[in-house]
């Protein structure tokens, strides 16, 4: 079994199925994830499969994990309970990145695929997250559904379907191999992102121990982009020893690939997140010093990249969410493509063109580092977006002896003149308490940072949003995987004759709305 840890103050109460899936700490109990929770989680997957989807049990469960402690363990349990209720199962054969699970169940059109992940969660979680045939995360109605069906299972009131004789099993194989699942990613990836040019840039990467190092290795060579990796993160180790969290977000988990980069003269570092759907992007700059991309600069620049090739396919969507910058839908609008806001989620991001007939899918990304790309991305995709951001950037108009970080800043300069200066500052505020409560206390704010809240609503529950009086977008809502709440704050600064300046005033405004913010939420959680 795995590790007993404190069971704390939810001892008595079940984890329980949401947000296409479930992740909590390891542990004993029903309130932690074990043997035990996850065979409830893939018996309740099987009765809904044979429910609402007969055709389902030959088509078959994509089955993958990551490198965490137990995933191996959760994926047998997964597969064999599977099995036993007569659903044939498409298993890899190791670790790989939730974006083959997902592309790999959307290709072969299986009757769902299962990932087990905690993503960028601490080495003491675990989790799995469920997509649907079309390679998206749950959403309505099958999460509920889904989550429905788990909860009568742990309720004891439902039992595990059995079939007489049980399902196949079939070998998708790994990461290293040349089977069609990896060399079908692979060729996709290749084909989204396109040929390079004659000033590919050089690449410094790191997997944060996850399991993306090896297949997006393969990727960069089969490009011709010359890279290197840091060697003590390369390996998977789900204890994730030299960074304080496995998330690219986080202060100073990009400093050893930002130390590589520097002693490599590389231009550009990439950082995947553990299960490899993100991405964080950093480009060196002239003094030799690394400019960290948010999420959404990244969002920017991909968003140029796909109008530029993209804007005249018919159906054509950009998709971000609530929580993403202003800036990215206003671009689609000029270019004559549509734009859809969602919640937060690639749940609901993903899901955008196909709630909206004839729509393709250029974009759908969010601030969190996660984005898809293309058509046949259903979910966030770390690896495959690593190439097209390398891509986009050394196709960026380039003055003589301008590097990177210059070709990019004059992109966003001419997008500020254009849209305004976006500029962003999140953060988050880990609580003791559970966040929805704090959240709900600060409806009613008159005023942030000394400036007047014009409007105030609910996107969507548990979220509040407001609008300030100098055009500041503020919003706030509790996380749906870790104890924390979290905050969004964009300023947007029209530019007149000196774009410095609206950048200046831009990063001055959102800083001072951010720090209010923090305290806000922090006076709440008391």
């Amino acid at each position: 079994m795995p590790p007993t840890s404190d069971p704390g103050p939810d001892a008595d109460r079940p984890l329980e199925f949401g947000t296409a899936g479930i992740r909590g700490p390891l542990g004993d109990g029903p309130h932690q994830l074990n043997v035990g929770t996850v065979r409830h989680v893939a018996d309740g997957l099987a009765l809904h499969l044979l429910a609402t989807d007969p055709s389902a049990a030959r088509r078959g469960v994509v089955v993958g994990h990551d490198a965490r402690h137990w995933s191996s363990e959760f994926a047998q349990v997964v597969t064999d309970r599977l099995q036993r209720a007569g659903l044939d199962v498409l298993v890899f054969d190791s670790a790989v990145p939730t974006p083959l699970v997902s592309r790999t169940t959307a290709q072969l059109a299986a009757g769902a695929g299962v990932m087990v992940t905690a993503s960028h969660n601490p080495a003491s979680d675990n989790g799995i997250k469920v997509f649907g045939p079309d390679g998206v995360l749950l959403s309505a109605p099958a999460d509920t559904q889904v989550a429905d069906a788990v909860a009568r299972v742990a309720a004891g009131a439902a039992t595990g379907a059995r079939a007489t004789p049980p399902g196949t099993v079939e070998h998708l194989g790994g990461v290293d191999g040349d089977e069609p699942a990896v060399t079908s990613f692979l060729h996709d990836a290749l084909e989204l992102a396109g040929p390079g040019t004659d000033r590919t840039p050089t690449v410094a990467t790191t997997a944060l121990h996850g399991v993306g190092g090896a297949l997006l290795g393969r990727l960069l060579d089969a490009a011709g982009v010359p890279h290197s990796a840091v060697a003590e993160q390369l390996a998977p180790d789900p204890d994730f020893p030299s960074v304080p969290f496995p998330n690219p977000e986080e202060p100073h988990v990009l400093d050893l690939v930002l130390d590589l980069a520097a002693r490599t003269g590389a231009e550009v570092a990439l950082a995947n997140d553990p299960d490899a759907d993100r991405v964080a992007v950093a480009l060196r700059r002239a003094d030799g010093t690394y400019w960290t991309l948010t999420g959404d600069e990244v969002g920017a620049l991909l968003a140029h990249e796909v109008l530029r090739t993209g804007r005249d396919v018919p159906g054509a969507l950009v998709a971000t969410t609530l929580v993403s910058s202003r800036l990215v839908p206003a671009m689609a609008t000029a270019a004559g493509v549509a734009a859809a806001v969602t919640p937060t989620g690639f749940k609901w991001l993903c899901r955008a063109t196909l709630d909206r007939p004839g729509s393709v899918q250029l974009l759908a990304y969010e601030e969190a580092l996660g984005y898809a790309v293309g058509p046949a991305t259903t979910d966030k995709d770390g690896i495959a977006t690593a190439l097209v951001v390398v891509r986009a950037l050394e196709r960026l108009p380039r003055r003589d002896g301008q590097g990177l970080d210059g070709a990019l800043q004059d992109l966003f300069d001419d997008l500020a003149r254009q849209f305004g200066a976006h500029r962003t500052a999140n953060g988050s505020v880990r609580l003791d308490v559970p966040a929805g409560p704090v959240v709900a206390r600060l409806r009613g704010t008159t005023s942030v940072a000394g400036t007047a809240v014009t409007t105030e609503d609910e996107p969507v529950p548990g979220t509040v949003r407001w609008l300030l009086q100098d055009d500041t977008r503020v919003v706030l809502r509790g996380s749906g995987t870790e104890p924390k709440a979290k905050f969004y704050v964009e300023a947007r600064v029209p530019v007149g004759d000196d774009v410095r300046a609206a950048w200046r005033e831009a990063a001055a405004r959102a800083d001072a709305v951010s720090a209010a913010t923090e305290a806000l939420l922090r006076a709440a959680a008391r």
